[in-house]
């Protein structure tokens, strides 16, 4: 006896068909119905026509949320990049802070007890932890600030 299942199933429903096949499939099929003056066909043109359309805005939709989540991406892959460099050059001017003032060096290790590797080795929630707790402490020493900005007082 013949199984029934392969009649009830969607032919299209499989991975082996690419999405540029389905678009190629659907784009042919469209022509096809407005090429055919056949009226029993043209109440399927609507549908096809607004269904493609559906489909190719998203296609579209996704290609540009691809895009962007490529570029944020690389925004922070560079943000890791150079972020200990630009800690280091903050840290330039602490220590120039510290040292006009008179202050220990060891003081230093108030700002960055870690030194610059939890800016290198932590994962992103990590590093944003470490980030708000710096700027905490540079905020804390109004010295160093304005000794920074301020050389000559």
């Amino acid at each position: 006896m013949n199984k029934l299942n392969p009649y009830f199933r969607n032919p299209f429903f499989t991975p082996a068909i690419s999405i540029n096949q389905y678009a190629a499939g659907t784009t042919d099929h469209l022509g096809r119905l407005t090429e055919n003056p056949h009226p029993k066909l043209n109440p399927l043109i609507a549908p096809t026509s607004t269904a493609l359309a559906n489909f190719e805005e998203a296609i579209t939709d996704n290609a540009a949320k691809g895009a962007l989540r490529k570029m944020r991406k690389r925004i922070k892959d560079n943000f890791r990049a150079t972020i200990s460099a630009q800690v280091d050059l903050i840290m330039g001017g602490v220590r120039r802070a510290l040292a006009q003032n008179n202050r220990p060096p060891e003081e230093e290790l108030q700002y960055l007890p870690g030194g610059l590797s939890p800016f290198t080795r932590l994962p992103d929630d990590g590093m944003d932890n470490e980030l708000e707790r710096f700027a905490g402490v540079l905020a804390d020493r109004p010295f160093a600030k304005n000794d920074c900005r301020n050389p000559k007082n």
